[in-house]
């Protein structure tokens, strides 16, 4: 509701004007009925010198469903593009300390979240801004105010937590660079929402103090929120082209099982050494279920991985993929025994040439090698 025109109704009443002479000069001067009658309802029908003006709920159910959502949208987002920034400081800075791989498999589901929440959590701050504009007064939101005031603590607490750990960081020597980067990033996240949330409850102080409203967001308020809108669908960008699509997913995950039936199958070679003293004439003499081999075959194809013998304690062990793994270019993993990584491989047969390996107990023993489950 309009400030003005709640009042003008107010004095009109304290004059002793009627309600219906009060509701026809306001529609002669373009007001809309629906806004006239919610102006005189703010005021009791009560025999009194002075209009007695009626309680205000300060929050409909509505609005605050339109509140709640909005929150939960934002925490979504801001986790989920946290997710990602940090997913690309990994691809494109590894650190050769530590093993592991980039894998997009591991951008879906913060992807996901943000194709699905941030658009929604534009939608609802629009419709809010909306009713804002049509009645001031909901900007005194209960709910919202609470809400705002929960995600300045939560925003605090995070960049005074980054702040510390970039100086523990720094007295131990570790200050990497992928660590400031995503230090920058938690601070920038968190920092971004402490400062939007922190302006617009001032500037809701200072209208209550001034009794104006103004709908109109300053040219850096708005510069921000364009800034951070092509942050955000830049990086989504970004991660669907690393990701790439459902099809060329189905592909990856084909290749993994394969990867994971070769490890298994060298596993039990391994273990056959041990007992027989000798490898296997075929990968059938693996079906024992004592080598715990899930799969001797293509998932896909159902053809069994090839198989020979190179030497007495030699082997070659060949499988058709369907992806490069130069897709994990500059990357760190682990190393193979034998020094071969099962990762090196490109789309079509790719053969690995492997020696038997022997594990010894503490007693110097040796002992099977399990395949893993």
């Amino acid at each position: 509701m309009s400030n003005e025109l709640y009042t003008f109704v107010k004095e009109a009443l304290e004059k002793g004007q009627s309600r219906s002479a009060i509701e026809r000069a306001l529609q002669e001067a373009g007001w809309q009925q629906e806004e006239v009658q919610k102006a005189l309802a703010s005021f009791a029908e009560v025999s009194f010198p002075v209009p007695v003006p009626k309680p205000k709920p300060y929050l409909q159910a509505r609005e605050a469903f339109l509140f709640l959502i909005s929150f939960i949208t934002l925490y979504t987002t801001a986790f989920s593009f946290g997710i990602l920034i940090f997913a690309f400081i990994e691809k494109l800075f590894p650190d050769p300390v530590s093993y592991g791989f980039f894998s997009p498999r591991g951008l879906t589901t913060a992807l996901s979240s943000i194709i699905i929440a941030f658009p929604l959590y534009l939608f609802m701050m629009w419709r809010l801004a909306k009713a804002a504009a049509k009645d001031p007064e909901r900007r005194q939101s209960k709910v919202g105010k609470w809400l705002t005031y929960i995600t300045l603590v939560i925003a605090a607490g995070i960049i005074i937590g980054d702040l510390i750990a970039v100086l523990a960081s720094l007295l131990s020597g570790e200050l990497t660079s992928r660590f400031v980067l995503k230090a920058f990033t938690v601070l920038a996240i968190a920092g971004s929402i402490f400062g939007y949330y922190l302006w617009s409850l001032q500037k809701e102080e200072k209208e209550k103090e001034e009794k104006t409203a103004s709908m109109e967001k300053p040219v850096g308020v708005r510069v921000f929120a364009g800034l951070v809108v092509v942050a955000v669908l830049s990086a989504v960008v970004y991660g669907l082209t690393l990701v790439g699509t459902p099809a060329q997913q189905r592909l990856i995950q084909f290749d993994e099982r394969r990867v994971s039936d070769l490890q298994q199958i060298t596993y039990a070679i391994d273990s056959y050494w041990e007992r027989n003293k000798s490898l296997p004439e075929s990968l059938e003499n693996l079906r024992d279920p004592r080598y715990y081999v899930q799969s001797l075959s293509d998932p896909k194809t159902g053809e069994p991985y090839e198989y020979r013998l190179t030497s007495e304690a030699a082997y070659e062990i060949c499988a058709t993929f369907e992806t490069d793994s130069s897709q994990y270019e500059n990357q760190v993993f682990p190393p193979y025994s034998g020094g071969v990584s099962f990762w090196e491989y490109g789309i079509g047969r790719t053969c690995f040439s492997l020696e038997v390996r022997k594990l010894m107990t503490p007693t110097g023993e040796t002992v099977p090698v399990p395949a893993k489950p």
